[in-house]
């Protein structure tokens, strides 16, 4: 009797973690077609601040060339000044903590990018953390 409750738990609990995974992918997927509305481009970053793949108008806007790919590579990169990396961290880690310690916010800021020719590129980034429900 034991073995069928744990069957049936584990059975439950897969369950619940494919829809909770199901979910997930929906409002992401919602957020980012959103964003894609009202940006020229939107990138996904980790943790560390490298985007999580290639992504294809960004790289057009920053004059990436076809064979480079921008996966895994830092968006600190195409910041134009030292300060500038230091304020893209800084308001994207207070966005992630919340501002008064209660959880994830969203925040918008201006900054400069550098292209692949060097040229300015006067930006307003719109940061929206994404937290994930199953973890």
């Amino acid at each position: 009797m034991a073995l069928l409750c744990v069957a049936d738990a584990m059975c439950r609990h897969s369950a619940l973690q494919e829809v909770v995974a199901k979910n997930d992918r929906c409002q992401h997927s919602a957020a980012s077609s959103l964003l894609n509305m009202i940006c020229d481009a939107v990138v996904d970053l980790d943790e560390g601040l490298t985007m999580k793949r290639h992504f294809a108008k960004f790289a057009n806007m920053l004059m990436v060339g076809p064979g480079k790919s921008l996966k895994a590579v830092c968006i600190e990169d195409y910041v134009l000044r030292k300060d500038g990396q230091e304020q893209v961290r800084n308001v994207i880690e207070s966005n992630v903590r919340g501002h008064d310690g209660s959880g994830p916010s969203t925040g918008m800021f201006t900054g400069v990018l550098r292209d692949a020719m060097g040229n300015q590129i006067r930006t307003v980034f719109y940061h929206v953390p994404y937290i994930s429900l199953g973890g």
